[in-house]
């Protein structure tokens, strides 16, 4: 629709997923996810000044009945267009690199490893960001600023852990701006090749792991930040009736 010089788009989707796997030291076979999902996208466009985007969803996990997963604004930012610039600011998701499963180029925006689903995107998280590109005929410059830092959700619970061992919630209280991050990147594009080089400077949104030792010689593992310098490059081509894609990356743990 049209009003006042801004163009309304909505679109978005129902679906309903379950997935079942074999218990673990057992052969008998339980429900890993169970859920409905409806999922509501807006977009509001002034002229070529600029736009708006949301994506609300609301999901009902029937397997863990106290998962956090009802109304959830997966994605809300603004976008920019000032010639060759574009800026976007808001809560994002971002997906670096061309290989499926595996990207080790891909560490901008945290990833949900407990969500059971074949579809990648139902992974994915999104974290406040400053995104701007730099448009030319030959090349597109990339540049994104990650003010605070956002933790990736990793597969550990209690029960998983052997005897002794306990799991603490990491302090997200020290999450500003001094763990911030910034990115850089580069991309070609040609008649029968896509290609980009990439750098990333800051915490990893996959976190390590820190065990402590505890009086009663029992052990807490603690998931906690890192600090990383990574550069990497990734292509895609057409070799006759078949694609290749690939990444490669060089990682420096700083700390």
């Amino acid at each position: 629709s049209i009003e006042d010089g801004l163009i309304y788009e909505m679109s978005g989707y129902i679906r309903s997923g379950m997935y079942v796997g074999e218990k673990s030291g057992t052969d008998d076979h339980e429900a890993k996810s169970l859920y409905s999902e409806a999922s509501l996208n807006l977009q509001v466009k002034k002229g070529t000044i600029g736009d708006a985007y949301f994506d609300l969803r609301f999901k009902e996990d029937l397997v863990e009945s106290d998962a956090n997963d009802h109304f959830n604004l997966r994605e809300s930012y603004l976008n920019a267009y000032l010639g060759p610039v574009d800026l976007r600011l808001g809560q994002q998701i971002v997906v670096w690199g061309q290989a499926d499963g595996i990207n080790p180029t891909n560490n901008i925006t945290p990833i949900n490893y407990k969500v059971f689903s074949p579809n990648e995107d139902d992974r994915r998280e999104a974290n406040y960001l400053i995104r701007s590109y730099l448009n030319s005929d030959l090349i597109r410059v990339e540049a994104i600023w990650i003010p605070k830092y956002e933790s990736s959700v990793l597969p550990l619970n209690e029960e998983s852990l052997p005897d002794g061992v306990t799991l603490e919630s990491m302090d997200n209280s020290d999450n500003g701006v001094h763990r911030g991050s910034g990115a850089l990147k580069v991309y070609f594009q040609g008649n029968s090749l896509e290609a980009s080089v990439s750098s990333f400077q800051g915490h990893h949104p996959t976190p390590g792991l820190t065990a402590t030792l505890n009086p009663d010689a029992t052990f807490s593992v603690t998931t906690e930040p890192y600090e990383v310098r990574i550069f990497g490059t990734d292509f895609s081509t057409t070799i006759g009736k078949f694609g290749l894609r690939g990444e490669f990356s060089h990682w420096e743990i700083l700390e």
